[in-house]
């Protein structure tokens, strides 16, 4: 389990001692029990909910070369020292380095695709980065 993980479990059993309390006050121990599950529930829900949001926001891929495929329709086929290589539905294989998602070339070769910019920026086109 890493560090965020461990915060985010942290925050949803915090969530849920709140939850049993209130429920313990009103309905004794099976309101207490119930609030914690309930409020545990919730709290997964919520980061879960987030996650989503800003997945649509902020996709961890640039949609493939060709338009077609967007982040989720990627396959993570090797993972190497250089970096981890996806590959679209449409067959084109991509290695992120850094900030910059580059395409592999039939000969193994790499050219710059997409780069990220900006904290919250967006996808641009990486030719001539």
């Amino acid at each position: 389990m890493t560090f965020i993980e461990l915060a985010f479990f942290v925050v949803n059993i915090c969530v849920g001692v709140l939850f049993a309390k209130v429920g313990a006050a009103k309905f004794g121990v099976a309101g207490g029990i119930g609030g914690f599950f309930l409020g545990f529930g919730i709290a997964l829900c919520f980061w879960l909910a987030l996650g989503k949001l800003l997945s649509l926001w902020h996709p961890l891929r640039p949609v493939c070369k060709n338009g077609k495929c967007r982040a989720k329709d990627y396959e993570i086929v090797e993972i190497s020292a250089e970096g981890t290589i996806w590959v679209c539905k449409c067959g084109d294989k991509y290695i992120r380095k850094g900030r910059t998602f580059m395409r592999l070339t039939e000969d193994g070769d790499t050219e710059p695709y997409m780069a990220y910019n900006g904290l919250f920026g967006r996808w641009c086109s990486a030719k001539g980065k």
